[in-house]
């Protein structure tokens, strides 16, 4: 009996979501999260100092670890 109720409510939801999709203008979500990233990226640039923007760590560089400078 269970699974007879769960496959009628995924079926009636997904005649209900072809339904919507193809009477009504539903938005892409993938371009509005790409749309959204980008944004925040621009927002995020803007807002960091320039000594913080281009700080590049050492593990991506491939440099030794370790400050550098002279050692006693």
């Amino acid at each position: 009996m269970a699974i007879i109720r769960s496959s009628l409510s995924f079926l009636l939801g997904a005649a209900c979501g072809v339904y919507a999709a193809q009477n009504y203008s539903v938005p892409n979500l993938r371009k509005l999260a790409d749309t959204a990233m980008v944004f925040a990226k621009h927002y995020e640039e803007s807002r960091l100092p320039g000594a913080v923007r281009n700080f590049v760590p050492d593990i991506l560089t491939g440099s030794s670890c370790g400050g550098g400078g002279d050692q006693i």
